[in-house]
């Protein structure tokens, strides 16, 4: 049986319009993961349903709008380490993709990975299904005051907010992202 929410089509929005919002944009909704009035709001940074590529995922204080982005940035990627500066990004394609307003779905092609994710009033959730590799990455922008509690946990601050991470398997090494003050995924 379905739901009201159900016939929500998040897509609806996301790409280049020429009438404005009255937010006095032009289209540029997210296909976001959001409880009503919550916290946390997960969903690709700088959605357009015309592109083809993901740059990462932000979990607060997203607008919406050209350049729409928010803070507290994770990608996920394989392979060798990246140079500073030059953050992952992966292709996709929205066959691999599924968007309601309360799970997120999507195919990282570049990479053969699975990004997942859910919200609570308070809580973002999110799972990465890598392939079997021996290098696989995580990597989060947008943060401070990051604090390795042991192999499964980290906390820290992004902009106003605390965070805490939990992992469901041990992380073999733990290093700041390095990329200039402003720069962000």
């Amino acid at each position: 049986v379905k739901e009201p929410v159900d016939y929500v089509n998040p897509y609806i929005g996301t790409e280049k319009s020429s009438h404005y919002t009255m937010w006095e944009s032009r289209g540029a909704t997210f296909p976001g993961v959001l409880f009503p009035f919550g916290m946390v709001q997960i969903t690709p940074d700088n959605y357009v349903y015309s592109n083809r590529e993901i740059n990462s995922f932000s979990f607060l204080n997203h607008y919406s709008g050209w350049s729409s982005r928010g803070s507290f940035n994770l990608t996920a990627f394989t392979g060798n380490t990246i140079p500073p500066g030059h953050p992952p990004s992966s292709a996709f394609h929205h066959e691999q993709e599924k968007a309601t307003p309360y799970y997120y779905r999507v195919k990282l092609e570049d990479y053969g990975i699975l990004a997942e994710f859910t919200a609570t009033n308070r809580v973002g959730l999110c799972r990465f299904s890598f392939p079997s590799s021996s290098s696989a990455h995580l990597v989060l922008s947008d943060i401070t005051d990051v604090q390795v509690i042991d192999s499964n946990k980290i906390s820290g601050r992004s902009g106003r907010y605390f965070f805490t991470m939990l992992f469901s398997k041990p992380f073999q090494s733990f290093s700041p992202y390095p990329q200039k003050k402003d720069d962000r995924l």
